[in-house]
């Protein structure tokens, strides 16, 4: 009797633990992101996100601070956008460029960027000093985060 007792309890106790999320279908994305984008904290106002683009177009936007969109984001970019990102940082040679910058300063963020395509993926710190074709395509990410059409998650 004891047994099934504590048998009973147990399955309570793992039922009562399920918890439901409701979330769109655009923030459950099954697969792995092609870009991703990450601003760190500096001693100031500095925005820290982390940001993720997807093949199929979603995007994901997890806002940390100093940024208007605090908390978990979502948009969705056309077929066309994700070709025209992709030919982007292929054009830019961004599997040349270092995998890190930097120098010797204090008090900035750190801008992490990475790229995946075709099965070549590469990720690059840039704390300072990077060259300008680096700093164009993050400026072309910092501008999707700042666009409008954010869905916020709950």
């Amino acid at each position: 009797m004891r047994t099934i007792l504590i048998i009973m309890m147990a399955m309570m106790s793992v039922a009562g633990c399920k918890t439901t999320k409701k979330k769109t279908e655009v923030y459950n994305v099954p697969d792995k992101p092609i870009i991703t984008f990450q601003k760190t904290a500096c001693f100031g106002k500095c925005p820290v996100y982390k940001l993720e683009i997807y093949e199929s177009g979603a995007i994901k936007l997890f806002g940390e601070k100093n940024l208007d969109k605090v908390g978990n984001y979502s948009k969705t970019l056309t077929k066309s956008e994700i070709n025209d990102l992709k030919k982007t940082f292929l054009d830019s040679k961004f599997f040349e460029f270092n995998d890190e910058y930097t120098a010797k300063k204090t008090d900035l963020p750190t801008t992490y960027i990475s790229f995946e395509n075709e099965g070549k993926y590469k990720k690059i710190r840039d704390y300072s000093d990077a060259p300008e074709d680096l700093k164009k395509l993050e400026k072309l990410i910092e501008n999707i985060v700042s666009s409008e059409g954010w869905i916020k998650q709950e």
